[in-house]
């Protein structure tokens, strides 16, 4: 728990370092909607549980300040495939704040983001509430044209929390996808 405690110090800290660098950043050229599909990667639970899974996740957001940066509220469905043959799925709301970097014309968003919302499925003992927060990266590869919103996602971190009688479920996921803006 206390490696737990000094991760989650160090994406504050870095977070806020993202935040406050990101003040002289120049706009984002892409639309402030998205929607992405993350259909890649692997999910270990870290703790006594112990297991692993496939996720599969489908979200959409909104930048409220009208292009691709800045604070977004969207939502994600999750999905996740356990090895042994469950199925474990959640809701949530999500929030977070994207880092827009021009390359040329190309473009890396980072988008350090936090979840919640409610957490069923097999073997989960009724509804749970689930929450964590992550970090994702989207590049928008093409410059011009009507595939200028297409960006390939990846999600080296995220850890969510579900609490569940005699423990709590500590998943940590890493995930690929594709999605566009608008």
């Amino acid at each position: 728990m206390k490696a737990l405690s000094r991760l989650f110090a160090a994406g504050v800290v870095a977070g806020a370092t993202l935040l406050v660098s990101s003040s002289a950043s120049a706009q984002s050229s892409r639309g402030a909607g998205y929607v992405q599909g993350n259909v890649l990667g692997f999910t270990a639970l870290m703790n006594t549980f112990g297991g692993t899974g496939f996720p599969m996740e489908f979200s959409g957001g909104y930048h409220i300040n009208g292009a691709h940066e800045g604070f977004v509220i969207g939502g994600a469905q999750k999905f996740l495939f356990g090895t042994g043959g469950g199925v474990g799925l959640a809701t949530v709301l999500r929030m977070g704040y994207d880092i827009a970097i021009p390359i040329k014309e190309m473009e890396l968003t980072i988008a350090p983001y936090g979840f919640g919302g409610p957490a069923y499925g097999d073997g989960w003992g009724g509804v749970r509430a689930h929450f964590g927060f992550g970090v994702e990266g989207r590049f928008f590869p093409l410059t011009e044209g009507a595939g200028k919103g297409f960006f390939a996602v990846a999600r080296p971190f995220e850890l969510g929390f579900v609490p569940a009688t005699g423990g709590t479920f500590v998943p940590y996921t890493f995930s690929l996808g594709a999605g566009y803006a608008f």
